[in-house]
């Protein structure tokens, strides 16, 4: 057990101080009895490095003591509480349900809100992770893996509320790790498995084919039906987008070029992310890749997504005036969805707004869309805008867009995104 020292004020090292070590053969002792009943309670102190560096190492010892000795002057007598190294304490409740865990940590947590030591006080706050023995686990190591997994989960909270560890989250988050091994490997092996689609922009009258959109597909034996809305994330996350994005744009404009020998008037959409923008290369890869293929460089359309609105939005319109400045046209996709939608017009300039999908979804059920769809695209409009709108699903919904005078259509009225050989045969080949 531990022992505090008030007039030294540090722990007796002469008594063995309950750690990794032991908290797990208590947990082991616990599944040994094959009954598996109460439960288990892992808390770590929020950021306690900056103890370490507002005072001193020394001082952040003392600290986390100090933190200590509240914990076990306000420990029930039916738990066992372990330091588990670093900031991190296990709580080993024998007998305890998840209420009655719920109501130990918000008692733990009010215990140690306030640490006064000599002429300091400081505030911590804590996260906590908790599991209830309610299937076999079979080892310690397994427990506090589980463990560890909700603590981090209630880290990246950011509240201090306790989560408890779910087998369904976990296996997902699993999933998750596997999946970004793949991908990796995949990238890595000139990007094995990735395949342009392409959907049809339609002309405004729905009769002719305007441009092509651009979109990454991913197809693997180990991961099958993973959709972009999966994949694509995982991308952006890591550095990965930047090379797959390249290697699939040069892709998409190889197939342009031949695709304006049969329809020179052809233009393509191509999305990019705020990992993509930020690139220091990418104007310069993208003009040139452009160029090279004997393209106008009028002929490909970037479209902004949600993210790069999001991110740093000076950097991101001096790119988007770069590139107009080249004749690149910009577009500015899912238009309409968030908050800042049309602040965004005061602060990026661009060529086209593309109004989302989810306003003309239901444009046949709902009079107030209708008005919201015919409103802003008038306001577009008087703004100079050119307007394309997605998710054009049926004749009806047609009908209704084609009285408002937009520029161009886009939905699975017309075709849902597909192959580029399918693509070539349903609309290009005469």
């Amino acid at each position: 057990m531990f022992r505090w020292s008030e007039k030294e004020q540090y722990f007796d090292e002469s008594v063995p101080i309950q750690g990794v070590i032991e908290g797990r053969d208590a947990i082991n002792e616990i599944l040994a009895t094959g009954v598996h009943k109460g439960g288990v309670l892992l808390i770590g102190i929020n950021e306690f490095t900056r103890f370490n560096n507002l005072y001193s190492y020394q001082t952040g010892d003392l600290i986390l003591n100090a933190i200590t000795r509240q914990l076990l002057e306000g420990c029930p007598k039916d738990v066992t509480v372990y330091r588990m190294g670093g900031a991190k304490f296990l709580y080993v409740c024998s007998s305890y349900n998840e209420a009655d865990i719920i109501e130990l940590y918000h008692n733990v947590k009010k215990s140690i809100m306030r640490v006064q030591l000599a002429e300091i006080s400081v505030r911590v706050k804590i996260s906590g992770g908790a599991l209830i023995f309610d299937y076999p686990y079979g080892h310690s190591d397994t427990v506090y893996r589980n463990l560890e997994y909700a603590l981090r989960q209630s880290k990246e909270d950011g509240r201090g509320i306790l989560k408890f560890f779910s087998r369904a989250e976990w296996e997902g988050y699993v999933y998750n790790l596997r999946l970004r091994e793949e991908l990796l490997r995949c990238v890595e092996n000139d990007c094995e498995g990735f395949e342009m689609y392409f959907q049809p922009i339609m002309s405004g009258d729905g009769k002719k084919l305007y441009s092509c959109e651009a979109l990454m597909r991913w197809k693997s034996e180990k991961f099958p039906n993973v959709y972009p809305d999966t994949f694509i994330p995982i991308l952006e996350e890591s550095d990965l987008i930047i090379h797959v994005g390249g290697h699939m744009g040069n892709e998409a404009m190889d197939y342009l070029k031949e695709w304006r020998k049969y329809k020179p008037d052809l233009k393509l959409n191509i999305n990019l992310s705020y990992m993509q923008i930020k690139s220091k290369t990418l104007f310069e890869n993208l003009t040139d890749a452009i160029t090279k293929r004997g393209l106008p460089l009028n002929s490909v359309n970037i479209e902004i997504t949600e993210s790069c609105k999001l991110e740093d939005i000076d950097y991101v319109a001096w790119f988007v005036e770069k590139l107009r400045s080249k004749g690149v046209e910009i577009s500015l996709d899912d238009f309409g969805t968030g908050y800042s939608s049309v602040r965004i017009l005061q602060q990026l300039t661009a060529d086209w707004i593309k109004l989302d999908h989810k306003f003309v979804s239901k444009i046949n059920e709902n009079p107030t869309d209708k008005i919201i769809v015919k409103n802003l695209i008038n306001m577009c409009h008087e703004l100079g805008y050119k307007i394309c709108v997605e998710g054009v699903e049926n004749e009806n919904c047609y009908n209704l867009l084609f009285d408002s005078n937009v520029e161009a259509l886009q939905g699975y009225y017309y075709s849902k995104p597909i192959p580029a050989d399918e693509f070539f045969e349903k609309y290009i080949k005469e």
